[in-house]
């Protein structure tokens, strides 16, 4: 975790071959064949690199924590009730009752309400907020055991499995670096199963 300072804690290095540094959930790896580079995210990067993305990436996560600790739904301006133009895509296509849906940067909107009625069986929605992902299964109740939530950064996010809707209204939006957009489009064209859509 950051200092109250935001600063960086003390790193931990071992000294052996496979020298590791962590900070928090990061772990990254010394790359073997050249002790200046280092393994991170299955990328290599200098040390100071893998230092400032997980100082922007935490800064990140404060930021949407915060918004969703002191802002109601109705104070943001993103909020929605009924999701109407993602609602007419979903409906557009020839999509399974049982086809795989993830919500990217779903947060607490009320897409994933709409999906449960219309009958969808597997809905996962991801979000960097906790605190937004807590408030959607609140307000879902019993209903919020039928989804899958992940909290996760949608610019480092590894899916475990294929989709065959994938639906993002915002979350690529707010990714301003070269090597976020990249990384996203490419977890993206792996990610989706043969004649899915996105939106």
């Amino acid at each position: 975790r950051l200092g109250a300072d935001g600063s960086l804690p003390r790193t931990a290095v071992c000294t052996n071959r496979n020298r590791c540094y962590r900070s928090g959930s990061y772990f990254v790896q010394c790359n073997r064949r050249n002790l200046g580079l280092w393994l991170f995210q299955g990328q290599t990067a200098s040390l100071k690199e893998v230092l400032y993305t997980i100082k922007m990436n935490t800064g990140k996560k404060a930021h949407w924590e915060k918004v969703y600790e002191t802002k109601e739904p109705h104070e943001v301006s993103w909020t929605q009730e009924f999701p109407k133009t993602s609602l007419e895509m979903i409906h557009s296509f020839p999509i399974d009752r049982s086809a795989k849906i993830i919500d990217v940067g779903g947060g607490d909107s009320f897409f994933v309400d709409h999906l449960l009625d219309l009958g969808y069986q597997d809905i996962t929605v991801l979000d960097i907020s906790e605190t937004a992902i807590l408030r959607a299964k609140e307000r879902l109740g019993d209903a919020a055991k039928k989804v899958k939530w992940i909290v996760a950064d949608a610019a480092d996010f590894k899916p475990a499995e294929k989709y065959d809707f994938w639906h993002d209204r915002a979350a690529f939006h707010f990714l301003t670096r070269d090597s976020e957009v990249e990384s996203y489009i490419d977890t993206v064209q792996q990610s989706m199963c043969i004649m899915a859509h996105g939106i």
